[in-house]
């Protein structure tokens, strides 16, 4: 993939290149001033069994550590009982079907994480059938970076782990949705506009000002098809939408809201799912990891030429095509 810099129309969610945090996904990026980031990599690193074969290994940031039941290696409200469902759903020693790694910290942004799977997280003895990656949302909500950036950032990451694993899957999960309305509605503003209008500021303060207050879910979108659309066109990594799992809208037996809304029992800040919402994410990436490992869904894969000289199977939109 065509990976330079210098070719990104605007690095920034709003525009201009300055006016925001948002890091060269190019490079690899550490957050080791942040203790608790250093901790959880190294417990991460700790976590991985070498020359173990497991069905699916899961990178990112905040979804992913919350399968540990933590954030920045500290306990999380109801980490425990997320931590059990996952275990429950994903270990073999709790009786599932698949042997799955969780190795996420919170707050990541694509930068970061590459700087981890290069720093002891995908060493060489890491097996995996499936490579799941859950990243991206704090490249846009943290470090406002441009949808472009954005996308590259997490192809440059997918780019990484099959170049080192060219016999596994890799699997690309959308960004989920998140909302900062107090109902969790999904469009226009928060209500907050007084400090964009009015006065002369800088454009680095605008910038930060519209990250906060808008809605970034049109970029998310924009952010998935994009991922969505580069997976068709390329065999060998897969695109997993949940964002479905977290909507529904308003309504009654007379009238339906068009306006969507994310399901407060399943995520109730908005951007982080509650133990339901883990529960019903991990239902539904059982199910997808089981297609891939399991071939489970003879109508949704593809073959690929094993190095024994047979076949095996890949999970990739809804045609047959060779690889």
């Amino acid at each position: 993939y065509d990976f330079k810099a210098s070719q990104i129309d605007h690095w920034c969610l709003f525009g201009g290149d300055t006016a925001c945090r948002c890091e060269d996904f190019t490079e690899p990026i550490s957050r080791e001033e942040n203790k608790g980031w250093l901790a959880q990599h190294q417990s991460n690193k700790d976590a991985i069994k070498m020359d173990y074969d497991y069905d699916v290994v899961f990178v990112g940031d905040d979804i992913v550590e919350e399968l540990n039941g933590t954030w920045y290696h500290v306990q999380r409200p109801d980490g425990l009982r997320i931590k059990e469902d996952w275990k429950n759903t994903f270990t073999s020693e709790a009786g599932a079907e698949v042997e799955g790694l969780a190795l996420g910290i919170a707050g990541d942004s694509s930068s970061n994480l590459l700087w981890r799977i290069k720093h002891g997280e995908m060493p060489p003895k890491l097996f995996a059938k499936v490579w799941w990656i859950s990243i991206g949302s704090n490249d846009l909500a943290r470090g406002g970076c441009s949808e472009e950036a954005t996308v590259l950032g997490i192809l440059r990451v997918a780019e990484e782990i099959y170049f080192n694993n060219p016999g596994s899957v890799v699997v690309i999960q959308g960004i989920l949705p998140r909302s900062s309305r107090k109902d969790g509605t999904l469009n226009g503003l928060t209500g907050r506009t007084a400090p964009l209008i009015g006065k002369k500021r800088s454009e680095k303060y605008y910038s930060e000002m519209a990250r906060r207050h808008y809605s970034l879910w049109p970029s998310i979108k924009a952010v998935n098809k994009e991922l969505a659309d580069f997976c068709k066109e390329h065999g060998h990594i897969v695109y997993f939408d949940a964002s479905d799992l977290f909507l529904g809208t308003m309504g009654n037996s007379l009238y339906k809201s068009k306006t969507e809304q994310i399901v407060s029992e399943l995520m109730p800040d908005y951007v982080h799912p509650s133990f339901e919402g883990h529960q019903v994410l991990n239902k539904a990436i059982l199910k997808e990891v089981q297609n891939i490992v399991l071939d489970e869904d003879e109508t949704n894969d593809i073959e690929q030429k094993s190095g024994e000289g047979g076949t095996r199977k890949l999970l990739r939109g809804d045609e047959e095509h060779e690889s």
